[in-house]
């Protein structure tokens, strides 16, 4: 990108980098707890992992019993890892979502063409009956630019 086409695009990259490794962090940390309350309710209720295990215990993940299952990290990294799959999919959508090329390089900036009106300019649209724009200048309601009142 040219540096003269949108100056504060730098600082938009910026902004996606770090929202990025946040959405990163944030899943990671969800997972890992999901899978941890798995592994403790499975190990609580003598149950072998299954899909309706899992289901089961996603009941307790947000209440007081589900913070107080047995605590096991070392199979809880067992089984993240073993649902890789899981994962590197998350970070593809994501990767996606982060990286596709937009075709507006200035979207969320105004933009656009201005003049500064000239004498005749003023004349034509200007009375002092009008909205207010300026130091002396006024927009006319109710009149076309030949001064002639518009029927309603």
């Amino acid at each position: 990108m040219a540096k003269s086409k949108y100056l504060l695009s730098t600082q938009k990259k910026k902004r996606k980098i770090i929202l990025f490794i946040v959405c990163l962090v944030v899943y990671a940390l969800l997972m890992g707890y999901i899978i941890l309350n798995f592994v403790g309710f499975c190990r609580l209720n003598g149950e072998e992992y299954s899909v309706l295990s899992f289901i089961n215990s996603t009941k307790l993940l947000f209440t007081p019993t589900g913070f107080t299952l047995p605590f096991d990290f070392p199979e809880t990294l067992r089984l993240m890892g073993s649902v890789w799959y899981i994962h590197m999919t998350f970070f593809l959508l994501l990767m996606l979502l982060f990286i596709r090329r937009k075709q507006d390089d200035f979207h969320g900036v105004e933009h656009g063409s201005a003049d500064w009106a000239s004498e005749k300019d003023k004349s034509l649209f200007t009375d002092d009956t009008g909205i207010p724009c300026g130091d002396g200048f006024y927009v006319s309601i109710g009149t076309d630019s030949k001064r002639k009142v518009v029927k309603k």
